[in-house]
């Protein structure tokens, strides 16, 4: 007698051992998963993101460019009209060299109107970017280690061999939070907040630098029809 209730004290002992062995399993396939669907998740908001800011990038450097190349092309008109006349009346006429140096002045100027369109369309962007986007998915990459820092916490802080019902409870309530972690929507919200701060910027970066080049534009030419009446 005392020899089958040894066996059957020995046969539940390993089928509790055996059930949660087996539950323990079943959290680590769910985690696995969860993780699996946490990265995946993870890896396309950023690849949106920078998508975004990569066309921003490019856009802001044509158009600059574009821009830099228009004012370029202005002022060696109004180079060649001062040239030109110097040929006639000489190049130390004191109306030239004034007109030389009038031009000098206004590429300097056009140029740090550029470094300003260029400021105002960062501070545009920042603020897409500065309310919480980047820092949202930090933080859901953090919150994605949490589960195993839980875990871990979990079976450091219960003895796994008298314990085993808290440690199936802890380990719940860590899979019952995983949920929250993705925060989908307010990635979805700060996104759409870095596309408005992109849209404006960029708006407001093609008429700032297209305002830049047309107003030098404009001075270059009266600066070389000047050089006529030298």
């Amino acid at each position: 007698m005392k020899v089958l209730l040894s066996f059957v004290a020995l046969f539940a002992f390993a089928a509790a051992n055996s059930q949660f062995a087996g539950e323990l399993r079943a959290f680590h396939r769910d985690f696995t998963d969860f993780h699996y669907d946490l990265n995946y998740f993870l890896r396309n908001q950023r690849l949106d993101s920078s998508e975004e800011i990569a066309d921003f990038n490019r856009v802001s450097l044509d158009r600059a460019w574009d821009s830099v190349t228009a004012i370029k092309d202005s002022a060696q008109s109004a180079r060649d009209a001062i040239n030109q006349r110097a040929q006639e009346i000489g190049n130390q006429n004191p109306c030239l060299i004034a007109l030389s140096e009038r031009l000098q002045e206004r590429e300097a100027e056009a140029g740090q109107s550029i470094n300003r369109c260029a400021v105002l369309a960062e501070s545009d962007y920042s603020a897409g970017l500065g309310t919480g986007y980047f820092g949202t998915i930090n933080y859901a990459q953090r919150m994605a280690s949490f589960t195993l820092l839980q875990t871990l916490y979990t079976i450091g802080t219960y003895n796994p061999v008298t314990w085993e019902d808290q440690i199936r409870f802890e380990l719940q309530i860590t899979w019952d939070y995983r949920e929250s972690i993705r925060m989908a929507d307010s990635l979805a919200y700060y996104l759409n907040e870095v596309r408005t701060g992109m849209n404006i910027a960029n708006i407001n970066f093609h008429n700032c630098v297209l305002t830049a080049s047309s107003l030098f534009g404009g001075d270059a030419t009266r600066i070389g029809n000047d050089a006529q009446s030298c």
